[in-house]
């Protein structure tokens, strides 16, 4: 059954727009909050597969600005308050930034849903969905695992693999993460099953490691420095090229198997990371979700 094609879902672009819009509707309400131009927005397959899971359900995407607090904050006081929003689901580049961490106390964030008693509460579904996916594929126990780009995404999924035992985790980024591996190195040391390394560093090129890599690119785009790693390691034993990125074919996943990586996209991850949510609210709504299955091919066909 298709209800998008029934409804006009604008993108939402002011306070006064979101407002406007759940005066004259009676859906309940997902928030689905991100930075994208309208090229962007209309190549959004979340929108689509989102939007057609119950009638009395709409993911509304709403357009913020990276770094535009005082509208997020706006935002979010006004999904606090009005009952026909049951949750907020993030999308780069505010997922688990600096303001959310602030306002839920230094929680990852991709995701808030409201609790019996109406209020907003926070919930990391990257990290886990990420983690449940990429063990039905492979195992990271003796890997060198690169995370370049570690911001919303890929902060989460860090954490989560760090308890997978890699023999290093590598945290690429052009901002110091310094302080996240020696947090994350001092959380080895409290689990006795775990011997795992972490280093940061700003720029792949500066990484010397051979055979068993798993790169994960959480940044959503292709690089030059990343075809140049790709290329410069190739038909080693053992290369993993995860794109974080939605789609079922990107080129860059397509040529690095060719290069000898095993390739994957964020498909399986993301079909896993919004069932958490569509489970979360049909819970909500006091509905039977519709098994993963059904979904996982709900998103295959809107991707």
């Amino acid at each position: 059954m298709s209800f998008i094609e029934d409804r006009d879902i604008p993108t939402i672009r002011s306070l006064k727009e979101l407002e406007k819009y759940v005066s004259k509707h009676w859906y309940h309400i997902c928030l689905y909050i991100a930075d994208k131009d309208d090229n962007g927005w209309e190549k959004s397959t979340s929108k689509k597969y989102m939007n057609n899971i119950s009638e009395k359900f709409v993911y509304l995407p709403v357009n913020i600005k990276k770094l535009d607090n005082k509208n997020l904050h706006l935002f979010l006081d006004f999904a606090e308050k009005e009952k026909k929003i049951i949750a907020v689901n993030f999308a780069r580049p505010h997922k688990s930034c600096l303001l959310l961490k602030r306002r839920y106390r230094n929680e990852l964030v991709d995701t808030l849903m409201k609790d019996n008693n109406g209020r907003l509460v926070p919930y990391d579904h990257n990290g886990p969905a990420f983690i449940s996916w990429a063990l039905e594929n492979f195992t990271f126990k003796g890997r060198s695992v690169i995370i370049f780009g570690v911001g919303g995404e890929g902060e989460p999924i860090a954490r989560h693999i760090l308890e997978k035992s890699p023999e290093n985790i590598i945290l690429v980024d052009l901002i110091d993460k310094a302080e996240l591996s020696i947090e994350l190195n001092n959380e080895v040391l409290t689990k006795k099953s775990v011997t795992t390394t972490v280093y940061s560093c700003k720029s792949l090129d500066q990484i010397e490691v051979q055979g068993n890599i798993i790169l994960i690119n959480c940044i959503g785009k292709d690089t030059p420095s990343i075809e140049s790693f790709l290329k410069t390691h190739s038909y080693q034993e053992g290369n993993i090229y995860i794109d974080l990125r939605p789609n079922l074919s990107i080129s860059l996943v397509n040529e690095a198997s060719k290069l000898g990586w095993k390739g994957y996209t964020g498909y399986g991850m993301i079909a896993r990371n919004n069932y958490l949510l569509l489970a979360g609210i049909c819970k909500l709504l006091n509905m039977q979700a519709m098994p993963f299955l059904d979904f996982k091919r709900l998103v295959s066909e809107s991707s």
